[in-house]
């Protein structure tokens, strides 16, 4: 769950990413055919995924998109930015209690976890963003009040 915590963070800013699960990779690449999952499996980790969304601080849910590759089923989450970023995750998102949370971030091809300046800068992004909205709310009201 490291990786949705990353793409939701969107550190980058390049809109996100996608996690595709039932897709076996070699060195970053999908090997294909494609491995898929059973119709049986497609319902368990759907709510299997509610749950680990769940756990994310604060709460953050991808898209779910069910897709057929090489003829088998392929779950694909969409991960957009997160509007109420930054996100924490657990660093074992199984462990039943005493959980540890961290920001992740991705880095190349990696999701990591932020080392104390990129938690500083994704906070700091946070905050720009609201400021800014909140300014463009501003100007919008003040221009409406004037016209």
């Amino acid at each position: 769950y490291h990786s949705i915590c990353a793409f939701a963070n969107d550190f980058d800013n390049v809109g996100g990413g996608y996690v595709l699960i039932g897709v076996e990779e070699k060195n970053g690449v999908a090997v294909r055919p494609v491995k898929g999952l059973e119709e049986y499996e497609l319902d368990t980790i759907q709510k299997e995924l509610l749950g680990y969304n769940n756990t994310m601080i604060p709460a953050y849910f991808p898209r779910v998109i069910i897709e057929q590759v090489d003829g088998k089923n392929v779950v694909v989450l969409w991960v957009t930015p997160g509007v109420q970023r930054p996100y924490k995750a657990p660093e074992h998102v199984t462990a039943k209690k005493d959980k540890k949370y961290y920001y992740y971030i991705r880095y190349a091809t990696s999701s990591v976890r932020a080392n104390a300046e990129q938690e500083r800068e994704l906070i700091n992004m946070t905050t720009h963003r609201l400021t800014r909205g909140l300014i463009l709310r501003l100007q919008s009201q003040t221009y409406r009040l004037r016209c």
